[in-house]
């Protein structure tokens, strides 16, 4: 009985760490395209100069 327990509460803590993973992802690919946007529109030019030299930089 003790083995079974531990099973579902570990099943619930990997549910639980998923919809974590899950939401964060979200809301941080979502910042990531709002702030692209936001820089596009501050300077369109600063913003092509950093998306070409980012990746030869990288």
């Amino acid at each position: 009985m003790r083995l079974l327990s531990k099973v579902i509460f570990n099943i619930e803590q990997v549910s639980e760490s998923t919809a974590n993973v899950l939401t964060v992802l979200i809301r941080d690919t979502l910042t990531i395209i709002a702030l692209t946007i936001y820089m596009v529109y501050l300077s369109p030019m600063l913003s092509a100069v950093i998306f070409t030299a980012a990746p030869v930089i990288a």
